[in-house]
């Protein structure tokens, strides 16, 4: 129960309330779009156009077959659901017209590696290979009963237990995060501003209460309670002035990490973006590409001048480790071992002072 906010008004305003979904137009579909933009551009181009209960490309026992493949993916891994969706995205570009060398083009050009060669590295995880390849087994197996008889003609490699396990290596290796902060938060941070103290104590709770879930969820070490414990800290012994100086210090502390914590939780997701899919590594990139806080578009941004006819680079990891870590996480993330200029530089350098 949070009275405070159920008093504010705040949960009927539609200032601080998402757009309406957009229902999918087909009588027998119950797909929704987070808006018109989304579910037009789903219809024009997208994967819906074969997913769709009302076109007709999937029988009710494939659609049924459908849900248990995403069930399957949504329990086990992710990326499963985002190679089925492509492989339904590629369907209906060929059904609506696109030339089937050209569809199969788009999905050729990226780097690829079979999945159980990604998910479980090096020479000693047997087990680990196995149990990748049994979830990628019946996955593949649940994909079939969905969608064998609905692709075109030309496209049957894409079901073909190698070409999915290709497919889901690429999307591993090339896809994007997206995740973003929710669009109302910024809203709901200036409405705070003037709100009584009791409701900024309350969303405040609220918000370290999401952020508990989520870690709970994601069975993770790192915990939100760095703030929440410091709340109930007590200041070491001291006195006079010096004591009440350190608590004011603590509180203002307390206070600034406080308004950088987001009220709501944002937008978790990944992508196949094809021109970041496209952008090399280096570990000393001249883009750095993120998310759009408010719409669907990823923005690349210069972090230096680029020259004429310079490569446009990304960084995959966090390029401000130790050349032995960023080498490491990207030779067991991504498969390869990094040589861009910086890496050769500092490799050279250790070599000649003695650390290799």
């Amino acid at each position: 129960s949070w009275p405070q906010l159920e008093q504010s008004g705040w949960l009927d305003d539609e200032h601080f309330a998402l757009p309406a979904l957009s229902p999918c137009s087909a009588p027998d579909c119950l797909a929704a779009f987070c808006g018109e933009a989304c579910r037009e551009a789903q219809m024009a181009s997208g994967h819906h156009r074969v997913l769709c209960r009302g076109s007709g490309c999937l029988t009710a026992a494939q659609q049924d077959a459908w849900v248990a493949f995403c069930s399957h993916a949504d329990t086990h891994y992710d990326t499963f659901r985002l190679a089925g969706l492509v492989i339904c995205k590629v369907a209906g570009e060929v059904l609506f017209g696109q030339p089937l060398a050209q569809a199969i083009e788009r999905l050729t050009r990226f780097c690829s590696r079979p999945w159980p060669e990604l998910a479980a590295p090096g020479r000693r995880q047997g087990n680990r290979v196995e149990k990748c390849m049994a979830l990628l087994g019946e996955s593949h197996r649940l994909l079939c009963d969905a969608l064998v008889g609905a692709l075109p003609e030309g496209l049957e490699r894409l079901l073909s237990y190698e070409g999915y396990s290709s497919l889901v290596g690429m999307l591993d290796l090339v896809t994007k995060d997206l995740a973003r902060p929710n669009t109302l938060d910024k809203r709901l941070k200036e409405a705070l501003d003037d709100a009584p103290v009791q409701l900024r104590t309350e969303l405040g709770q609220f918000g370290l209460v999401w952020m508990r879930a989520r870690l709970d969820a994601e069975n993770e070490d790192e915990d939100v309670s760095e703030f929440e414990g410091e709340q109930g800290k007590s200041a070491p012994a001291a006195d006079g002035d010096a004591a009440a100086g350190d608590r004011q210090k603590d509180l203002v502390e307390m206070s600034r990490r406080a308004a950088k914590l987001p009220v709501l939780p944002g937008f978790e997701g990944f992508g196949l973006v094809e021109p970041v899919a496209l952008t090399n590594h280096s570990c000393d990139a001249n883009t750095d590409i993120v998310p759009s806080v408010y719409t669907s578009d990823v923005v690349a941004s210069a972090t230096r001048d680029i020259a004429e006819g310079e490569e446009l680079t990304m960084s995959y990891i966090d390029d401000t480790k130790h050349l032995h870590v960023r080498r490491h996480e990207l030779l067991s993330g991504y498969a390869f071992l990094c040589r861009c200029a910086r890496c050769e530089a500092e490799a050279q350098l250790a070599s000649d002072e003695g650390g290799e």
